[in-house]
């Protein structure tokens, strides 16, 4: 059962359910806060043989083992910011000057 079926059988309660499995989807990004989560040195997490990078309180990390990276070294190494916690858009939003580079 894929996380949208997971989703749609859900009843109740405002929440919503995912299986314990489920990967993250990626951040639909906007390429001025791509730039800049790639040059930030804030910190993300990442789960090790996973694709995408988070934030902290991010429900993809939940009872996962995580690495903390500086953003622009999880970018340099191919991950991917996750659509869940949407960090690149986070990540624009806190540095706006870094933007207009």
């Amino acid at each position: 059962m894929d996380a949208t079926a997971v989703m749609s059988a859900h009843q109740g309660g405002g929440q919503q359910a995912y299986p314990s499995d489920a990967e993250a989807p990626e951040e639909s990004v906007d390429p001025v806060a791509a730039r800049v989560a790639a040059t930030v040195e804030d910190e993300v997490l990442v789960i090790d043989e996973q694709p995408r990078y988070h934030l902290l309180g991010c429900r993809a990390l939940a009872a996962q083992q995580t690495i903390p990276l500086p953003a622009r070294e999880a970018v340099e190494l191919g991950f991917t910011p996750c659509g869940w916690c949407n960090p690149a858009a986070v990540l624009g939003a806190r540095h706006p000057a870094s933007a207009r580079r």
